[in-house]
């Protein structure tokens, strides 16, 4: 693949977050659209929040309203807190991004808000420059990992709505890279991820690991370096936040929540065909890990967390597509990881297609025509690429023979 298509490609690729950020753009409200603050709760929100006015175009928003107004205040100080968010001590574990934007705007509210509402764009371009430090881009195999991870619901749902998803899984996806060289780096990164999304602590394992190359010893000071971060934070939280009762039901018995998700799309008529089949692929992703068993691989650790996780989250994630894809994006990463690198042929076609040809919900009701339009060329020239690769190759193999 030359130069001047490997940059066809990026361009391609980021087009659609762009447009996605782009389109919720407004000279009176700049980007403020982006965390959707909803008209139940605005009346509530701090007096700062109340006074920029941002716009409430639904009745209840979404999760993003309450991190951007902790930005506003990331040690938790503001007395207008706890009336602001549904549950503060819930929330004010995700401190990540909301520190970041707090940082990025100098504290300024105005500044702080618009930061808040962009910084996932931000965090997208690393994890992209993350996968072209991991596969180059070079073979259709590569770009098609990039599409997988950069364009599926998950990711496209947390830039949408400005949420944490993404940036802990960038952060975490770079912690993995660096495990094999630069431990004391890597440990750093998955313990900040932790503080961005408190559900990373699942992933610690891809670390904590005895073997030939990992001895126990290291163990002493990777657990504290792991581990001290959140729970910190998390005893600071508990201390400065008054405790609130919010029933979530966010866990079930295994498999419980997942085939009333199934029984319920199957019953309801008319249904979304994409509520019933993007379940199956997550159920497919996950059930990879347990026909792969791959014990020495930090992608395979990393990974597995969110598979068992995916057979007990509740009814509530398990609502909309949008809810499970974000909150299991770590779990379509390190299954599109795995499968880029151990599958091949048609064991590689048929993992890929089962486990992500469903998880692209949001790229299609994103994307402008016109993007559209052009991902069908560049899919048609894709294919004839490959074909004439293949072909080429058969050739010169028989001519050897």
């Amino acid at each position: 693949m030359s130069r001047r298509c490997q940059i066809v490609f990026l361009l391609l690729l980021a087009a659609l977050p762009v447009c996605i950020v782009t389109k919720e753009f407004s000279t009176e409200h700049g980007f403020l659209d982006l965390p959707m603050f909803g008209k139940t709760f605005l009346p509530q929100a701090l007096p700062i929040v109340r006074e920029i006015n941002p716009p409430a175009r639904s009745e209840h928003g979404y999760d993003g309203q309450f991190y951007a107004q902790i930005a506003l205040s990331p040690r938790l100080t503001d007395p207008d807190l706890p009336r602001a968010c549904d549950n503060l001590q819930f929330r004010a574990r995700r401190i990540g991004l909301p520190t970041l934007a707090y940082f990025i705007g100098l504290g300024q509210p105005v500044w702080v808000l618009q930061t808040y509402s962009v910084l996932n764009i931000l965090f997208w371009a690393v994890l992209m420059i993350a996968l072209a430090r991991f596969v180059g881009f070079e073979g259709v195999r590569g770009r098609l990992l990039a599409v997988a991870i950069l364009w599926t619901s998950g990711t496209l749902t947390s830039i949408e709505r400005s949420l944490a998803d993404l940036p802990s899984v960038t952060i975490s996806f770079w912690g993995l890279l660096l495990s094999e060289t630069q431990v004391v780096t890597a440990g750093g990164l998955l313990a900040l991820a932790a503080l961005f999304r408190e559900t990373c602590v699942i992933s610690f394992p891809a670390l904590v690991w005895i073997n030939r190359e990992h001895p126990p010893r290291r163990l002493v000071w990777l657990i504290p370096l792991l581990i001290a971060p959140v729970t910190v934070w998390f005893l600071y939280v508990r201390l400065q936040t008054p405790r609130q009762s919010l029933e979530l039901n966010l866990f079930t018995p295994p498999f419980v929540s997942w085939w009333a998700k199934i029984a319920l799309q199957l019953t309801r008529s008319p249904t979304p065909l994409v509520e019933l089949l993007a379940p199956i692929a997550i159920a497919i992703q996950a059930s990879y890990f347990a026909l792969r068993p791959r014990l020495g691989s930090s992608w395979w650790r990393w990974g597995v967390g969110w598979a068992m996780l995916a057979l007990v989250i509740g009814a509530p994630i398990w609502e909309e597509q949008i809810a499970y894809c974000r909150v299991l994006l770590p779990l379509t990463v390190a299954f599109n990881v795995l499968v880029y690198q151990h599958e091949r042929n048609w064991s590689y076609r048929l993992w890929f297609l089962l486990g992500n040809l469903w998880l692209f919900e949001r790229a299609i009701v994103c994307s402008p025509r016109w993007l559209d339009r052009t991902c069908l060329l560049w899919l048609a020239f894709e294919c004839w690429h490959h074909w004439a690769s293949t072909r080429t190759a058969s050739s010169a193999a028989k001519t050897l023979v």
